[in-house]
């Protein structure tokens, strides 16, 4: 018996004599075999949506821990001084709404589009924090830019990231979060306030905020017309309670500031 190899020579013209289905069938187990033996970095890029990769590497510190956005209130400042990061002022007068030279080192480590603050941004959120708290509703909206709009925001983030913005708002929903003594700031809780502008319609905003308007708690204060103004510290992503399990996080601006005195209640939304 006389063996006969099939050289490359014979290979190509076999398969083009072959049937449509001999040769679909060898289409599809070459593929496969491409599948498997492919890189596994590659592989990963190749099957991910585009878009979620970068937001859930972004959701991550370098060193893998993650701080949820408003239980990071709770951080151990030491920690972050270990770290050797620069240390927000610790106090600030009313005057002091203008960002120095350390403030704006601070909000360079801030990040856009993460689910989660991450420990090096938090001196930055402390900072905002600290200098609304100390200063007034009144000075805050005096230099504030009262003719930004959402896209500003979305489109321009670093442009706009400790600039100082004032909005009319229809409250969607208040928390609030204890602070903890160790941070020195004259505040006993943060109010996450989450709200839209008549231009923004259904796209939110995120409002902190030391305290309420005289009369209004967390539940009395949604659904009314208020007017915040503070700084723009970054983009915060988040899912929306109607999001499909896989979905894209939508962002949120997210200001640190005052909120005015509430001027319309029990608006329809």
């Amino acid at each position: 018996m006389v063996l006969r190899f099939m050289t490359y020579s014979h290979f190509f013209p076999a398969i083009f004599k072959a049937s449509s289905i001999v040769r679909l069938g060898l289409i599809l187990f070459l593929l496969a075999l491409g599948i498997v033996l492919w890189p596994k970095s590659q592989k990963a890029h190749l099957f991910t949506p585009i878009g979620d990769s970068e937001v859930e590497a972004a959701t991550t510190d370098p060193r893998g821990q993650d701080v949820d956005p408003f239980q990071a209130v709770t951080l151990d400042q030491k920690q972050l001084r270990n770290e050797k990061l620069p240390e927000p002022q610790a106090s600030y007068s009313d005057s002091d709404t203008i960002l120095d030279g350390q403030s704006r080192d601070l909000l360079s480590l801030v990040v856009d589009g993460t689910l989660r603050f991450s420990k090096r941004e938090m001196p930055a959120y402390w900072d905002l924090f600290r200098r609304s708290a100390n200063v007034s509703y009144q000075t805050l909206n005096e230099k504030a830019n009262a003719k930004a709009r959402f896209n500003d925001f979305y489109s321009h983030p670093a442009r706009c990231r400790g600039e100082l913005f004032s909005l009319p708002i229809v409250v969607r929903r208040v928390i609030r979060y204890p602070v903890e003594a160790e941070h020195t700031i004259q505040a006993d809780a943060v109010y996450e306030i989450w709200g839209s502008t008549e231009q923004s319609q259904t796209w939110l905003y995120v409002f902190l905020t030391d305290k309420l308007p005289d009369g209004y708690n967390e539940e009395t204060l949604v659904r009314t017309k208020a007017d915040f103004a503070g700084y723009f510290l970054k983009l915060l992503a988040y899912h929306p309670g109607s999001a499909a399990p896989n979905a894209k996080p939508l962002l949120a601006p997210l200001l640190i500031g005052k909120l005015n005195a509430v001027h319309m209640s029990s608006v329809e939304t």
